[in-house]
């Protein structure tokens, strides 16, 4: 029974334990990647945001204070306009269709309705009498985003992740296991040999040293390939870009209450009221 098992677990391994490692490093990068893009649409989001907030504030043609929450519905639909629905039309018209298809597939447009859907839920019935806690409402609205959230919309992205985190160790056991079950592999033919028989005998040493050569190879192949994913996921790790997001848009709507609810009144050049200004002249 051990040396069935022995020589099943020796055939499986030098049958399938390499092409297992290199499809385990080939799916690996791509998820690495494709998180990483999926964080960097966050990031875009927010910063385009943040730019038409930016622009909102500095505005002198203003003569009056808006309502928080309109102004952010309507910052907040500018920005998926402008940035989604707008560019997919110039890119149909320019032939530039793999960012569209990236889009379409991992639901970017639609993560992104969701990201407004949910930012004026959170929004909708705050009290100017205290300071919002915009922090928490960023945190919510993009951590519970099922289309950032979640992998082809099924798989969530944290458990992906933390695989991820795992497989350059997973890969290094993977290629030693190699290395071992070839040897082992290897010493039952070494016992039959007869060194009596120089052919016999140069025959087996021949077919050792080329088992021991492949199974040698399967541990460089698994610490060429770990060293790559724990670089890939070092230099794309989403975490750092997930803080900015929240950053970015924490301070974006935090802003813009100030400017609704705090900010003194717009002057003219004369440094009259816009808004008393504006009636004066239209009585005159």
């Amino acid at each position: 029974m051990s040396i069935f098992l022995s020589e099943g677990l020796v055939w499986l391994v030098y049958n399938f334990m390499m092409p297992f490692m290199l499809l385990c490093f080939a799916i690996a990068v791509s998820a690495r990647v494709i998180i990483y893009i999926t964080v960097k649409c966050e990031w875009k989001f927010a910063v385009e945001f943040e730019h038409r907030v930016e622009k909102f504030i500095i505005d002198d043609k203003r003569n009056e204070v808006p309502n928080f929450h309109d102004i952010t519905r309507e910052l907040l639909n500018r920005t998926h306009y402008e940035f989604y629905i707008l560019k997919a039309q110039r890119r149909m018209r320019r032939f530039d269709y793999p960012v569209t298809f990236f889009e379409r597939v991992f639901g970017i447009v639609k993560a992104s309705e969701q990201v407004i859907e949910d930012t004026l839920k959170q929004t909708q019935y705050l009290k100017t009498q205290n300071e919002p806690d915009f922090d928490r409402v960023a945190k919510y609205v993009f951590g519970t985003n099922p289309y950032y959230n979640r992998f082809l919309g099924v798989i969530p992205k944290t458990v992906i992740d933390d695989l991820l985190n795992v497989l350059p160790g997973l890969l290094i056991i993977c290629g030693i296991l190699g290395t071992f079950v070839g040897i082992v592999g290897g010493i039952p033919e070494l016992s039959q040999m007869d060194v009596t028989n120089v052919d016999s005998t140069s025959t087996m040493l021949n077919g050792f040293l080329t088992n021991m050569s492949f199974a040698m190879t399967t541990s460089i192949l698994g610490m060429i390939l770990s060293l790559i994913v724990t670089v890939l996921n070092t230099a794309l790790s989403p975490y750092g870009t997930y803080v900015d997001v929240i950053d970015i848009y924490k301070n974006s709507l935090n802003f813009l209450w100030k400017e609704c609810h705090h900010s003194p009144p717009k002057l003219d050049r004369r440094g009259n009221d816009r808004k008393e200004f504006g009636q004066s002249k239209k009585s005159s």
